[in-house]
């Protein structure tokens, strides 16, 4: 039985699943490392299919904090996604939420990079019992 919000095949198998095992495309798996904050390698191909536009779908709404480490490698992700699937197959773009300001706008990968790497650290730091 599916769980809601984890993106499902057509067949109704899991998508991750899938990517993982999927022998004739080993780069369909690279897409579910970027909420990690590990970018899509310049050579991954992933298949362009309903798993991945959802997939991305999922990922576009989580990366417009910029306090998640996706926020870092989305926009980049998207582009070439957008480039080998054809323009407008994922969303391009996300709207900022979290930054300093109180406002929220389009961001690119660049954007985010300093409020999301001092994220990493403050939390780094509090884990292991340092002060700051």
């Amino acid at each position: 039985m599916p769980v809601p919000g984890v993106p499902t095949s057509s067949d109704g198998d899991y998508c991750y699943a899938n990517a993982v095992t999927n022998k004739s495309n080993a780069s369909d798996n690279h897409i579910y490392y970027l909420p990690l904050g590990i970018p899509l390698p310049p050579a991954a191909l992933p298949t362009c299919n309903g798993c991945l536009k959802n997939t991305m779908a999922i990922f576009a709404s989580a990366a417009a904090n910029n306090f998640q480490p996706l926020n870092l490698d989305y926009v980049d992700a998207a582009t070439m996604v957008n480039l080998d699937c054809g323009p407008g197959f994922v969303n391009g773009s996300i709207s900022s939420v979290g930054s300093s300001g109180s406002g929220s706008g389009s961001t690119s990968a660049a954007a985010g990079r300093v409020s999301g790497g001092s994220w990493i650290v403050v939390v780094g730091a509090a884990q292991s019992g340092l002060s700051l």
